[in-house]
């Protein structure tokens, strides 16, 4: 009979699940505590579901209190990541017993709402999540006639104390007079997934430093979106379709918060 448990600190048989399903299988990856440190001890507000059969691991996910990137009115919610099932234990439903488990010790715990990030729409559906997701990506492309490379009076860091998305190969900060840019690095360059400081500052600092094509994480409100066409940069965005909301008796709707929450790419789990 499955069994599910919560623990404030994951077992070794799960954390090897995750970078088996995760990372090596699909042949990438650093190592679990760069792409996500918080995994490496207790920490506060991280639960984690594990699910045994016969005393064995069989799958589990984690679920994070993400309720600082929440704004307004003291409202909590909650981010469910990193679900996973063995291989050989697969098609028995076993992921729907973590979900729901995993949907009532959210309600216990007294969040107003949970969201994750999935392309498989399907499989959250009919557990009442809902895609609502603020968010774009795409590609922005550079007035051409200029030479790329990080301009005098600006720098471009490592940043080791944040984490990397399970694709990355590393995140950088630059900075400059005025602002100050997050950049994740993979195999096809630079992706900006956050900025401080002035819209325009960060606009000019980007145009100066990046090359000709690069590609950008941010939300339909963004005034990062006309500096940048203020600094004649053109931007070919799209809807990223990745987030889903389930609201736990709460009175607001899906929508609203989406529009309440603020998940940049290195927020996501």
């Amino acid at each position: 009979m499955a069994e599910v448990t919560f623990s404030r600190s994951a077992s070794p048989q799960y954390l090897n699940l995750v970078w088996e399903e995760f990372f090596r299988s699909r042949q990438r990856g650093l190592a679990l505590g760069t792409h996500f440190p918080w995994m490496s001890r207790p920490s506060p507000g991280v639960c984690y579901a594990e699910l045994a059969e016969g005393g064995e691991l069989a799958g589990g996910l984690v679920l994070k209190d993400c309720s600082g990137l929440v704004r307004g009115d003291g409202r909590r919610a909650a981010c469910i990541g990193l679900v996973c099932v063995k291989a050989e234990q697969r098609g028995r439903g076993l992921s729907r017993v973590l979900l729901a488990q995993a949907i009532e010790r959210g309600r216990e715990e007294g969040f107003g709402a949970l969201t994750l990030w999935t392309g498989k729409w399907g499989v959250y559906e009919p557990l009442g999540f809902t895609l609502q997701d603020p968010a774009l990506f795409g590609w922005v492309e550079n007035p051409p006639g200029r030479s790329a490379g990080v301009p005098s009076g600006a720098d471009l860091e490592p940043a080791p104390g944040l984490p990397v998305p399970p694709f990355a190969r590393d995140v950088a900060v630059l900075t400059g007079p005025g602002a100050a840019c997050t950049l994740i690095r993979d195999a096809a360059g630079p992706i900006v997934a956050d900025y401080r400081g002035d819209p325009d500052a960060a606009a000019g600092l980007l145009r100066r430093a990046l090359p000709g094509h690069w590609r950008l994480n941010t939300f339909r409100d963004d005034p990062l979106l006309a500096a940048l066409a203020r600094a004649g940069m053109t931007a070919d965005l799209r809807p990223a379709g990745l987030q889903m909301w389930l609201p736990l008796g709460d009175p607001l709707e899906p929508r609203e918060w989406a529009r309440l929450g603020r998940f940049t790419v290195l927020d996501r789990i």
